[in-house]
Order: C-alpha cells, then structure tokens, then sequence
C-alpha cells in the first residue's frame, strides 16, 4: 500500500479499511473469529475495548501494520511479519537473526524483479517441471528414430535420419539452467549498478563534488588537449 491516511483512532482506520476494501461488518467479524454484536459494539463506539489479539488479528487481515491501526503512523505499510507467514524456515531465520547471512544482500536480492524471476525458475528446477517437458520431447523423438530405423529400405540414409533425429535432443535440465545464469548474472549487473550509483551519490554529499565516470574523464581529457 502507498496510500496516507488522515490521523484518526483505531476505530476510524478500521472502518476506513472496512470501506476502502469493500468488506462488511459480518464478514470481518468471521475472519477475524469474533461475534458480529462485539465488534459492532465496539466499531459504533459503545465500548473502547477490544482484545489485542483481535487488534493484530484484523491487521493481518487488512496486510496493515498494527502501528497504523493504532494511529501511530498515516501510512498503513505493514512492517512486521511472522515467521510462519512469510513461509521462511526455523533454519532460514535463525541464519537471518545470526547474521551467517547478510541480511543486506538478502534485502537487495528479494526487492529485484529479475529475483522474483529466478525464484520460479529454480522451482521449476526443484520440481523438474520443465525438465519432465524435455524427457517427453526426448522420447518422443527416439520412438521416431527406431520408426524411420525400421521401416527403412534404405540403411544409409535411415541411419544418416535417425542421427539427425537424435541431434534435435535436449539434455534434460540444460534449458532450466541456462536461464538460471542467465537470470542471476542480469541480478549481478544490477547490484553492481546500484552500488555505484550509491557509491557517487555519497561522495557527492560527503565532498560536494560529483564523481566523474571514465567516460567523463576521457572527454575532460580530450577537451584539454583540444584547448592546447
């Protein structure tokens, strides 16, 4: 979410979410596993108590932050997730909390499009859905080469076929794997190009000079030598 919502208590942001999403009363109250009287009682203001439990349960069902519920910020970006949620293994986030990897790196990595890319490449790769797509092309093309092999009247020619037959085969996993290099060197160029643009643009706010390229340095120098 990108929009600001005006200062307001936890009631008016849940009914400005309630509205902005198109979901009643009823339906609210069943997600969030509450009788439809309580929460009405509380959304009309005839209470002001409403467990936190179901404070953080309607966040998760609106993906708003709890923060933004309680009117500590206008921006309702939810910014604590669990665990579980985000689908990351004990062993994921204890490496993340351990700092065995780096936890930059990873943030860089999961806000790249092309890494959105790869991670489905590597599922098809983990799953071998491509890879079953080539197995099947394969055989296919062996039951023709026995065929064009077995019905041949001449030997020559059948053998020189069945060979040309068996060049149009795929290794089995050679397609997935290339577009995995190729996905996670683009992700390379792009990393690289991030850093230097934020490399510059902290040199120029350090020393208030604009870091010249080398391309920018050879035209300086062709410049001079013209002026001489």
């Amino acid at each position: 979410m990108n929009e600001t919502y005006l200062p307001g208590s936890a009631r008016e942001r849940i009914l400005d979410l309630m509205k902005h999403q198109k979901v009643t009363q009823k339906d609210l109250a069943q997600r969030i596993d509450i009788t439809e009287s309580a929460l009405s009682r509380f959304l009309s203001g005839a209470t002001d108590r409403l467990d936190s439990e179901y404070l953080l349960r309607i966040a998760r069902c609106f993906d708003v932050s709890t923060d933004f519920l309680l009117g500590e910020t206008t921006v309702p970006d939810r910014k604590n997730y669990e665990i579980a949620e985000l689908g990351l293994s004990a062993q994921a986030e204890r490496n993340l909390y351990t700092g065995r990897v780096c936890a930059d790196v990873v943030n860089r990595l999961l806000e790249s499009p092309r890494f959105a890319e790869l991670s489905f490449l590597l599922q098809r790769y983990f799953t071998g859905e491509l890879a079953r797509g080539y197995a099947a092309h394969n055989q296919m093309l062996a039951t023709l080469s026995s065929a064009v092999l077995s019905g041949a009247e001449n030997e020559n020619a059948a053998r020189q076929a069945a060979q040309e037959i068996g060049r149009s085969k795929l290794p089995v996993y050679q397609a997935d794997l290339t577009q995995i290099q190729n996905q996670l060197w683009a992700i390379h160029l792009r990393m690289r190009f991030l850093n230097m643009v934020a490399f510059r643009k902290r040199i120029m706010q350090e020393t208030g000079v604009h870091p010249k390229s080398k391309n920018e340095k050879c035209d300086g120098a062709e410049e001079r030598k013209r002026k001489k």
